[in-house]
């Protein structure tokens, strides 16, 4: 447990009462923030499986009929696709600081229980500051990620279609 050493001089029930309602909306917002992220990254994932099993599908049924370099391409995006949907799922991951409350095991203590109610709210405002500065960094990581892998997607193609260029050139010169 975390010691609480602050000079609450001054603290009165009011004032702790306000800062944990503010601490309380400030993570509600960041865990709506969060949600909104994982829907976004849900449905981008979604795409990408529907890209992925098209592509497999194509691949499976045209396997004879193609020319090596266009199985050469699919294949390349179907594996390019792939990789960019593993960070996606190892992205959601339950995490440490999610939701609302105190820890039990945290305030079912005698140094806790013994304490007045204003200290023990700083204590849960400062427990909810924790959540906060973790849920916050989780949304940027995980923003910047699915923005980098949405993009890589849409490029991807043009990204193949350069790869199964060069390897053309090189391996099935006419």
């Amino acid at each position: 447990m975390r010691k609480i050493t602050l000079n609450t001089k001054g603290l009165t029930p009011e004032k702790a009462e306000f800062l944990t309602t503010q601490c309380e909306k400030s993570l509600q917002r960041t865990l709506n923030d969060r949600d909104a992220i994982q829907k976004k990254g849900t449905f981008i994932l979604g795409i990408l499986s529907a890209i992925i099993a098209f592509g497999v599908n194509s691949l499976l049924k045209n396997m004879d009929k193609w020319p090596t370099y266009i199985l050469l391409y699919v294949g390349i995006e179907i594996a390019l696709l792939v990789l960019l949907s593993l960070p996606i799922i190892w992205g959601y991951l339950p995490s440490l600081y999610a939701g609302h409350g105190y820890d039990p095991s945290k305030i079912i203590t005698g140094d806790y229980i013994n304490q007045d109610l204003g200290k023990m709210k700083i204590g849960y405002a400062h427990e909810l500051q924790y959540r906060i500065n973790y849920n916050r960094k989780w949304n940027e990581t995980t923003a910047i990620r699915l923005k980098q892998i949405a993009t890589f997607a849409f490029l991807s193609p043009v990204i193949t279609l350069l790869i199964v260029y060069i390897f053309r050139r090189s391996f099935f010169v006419s």
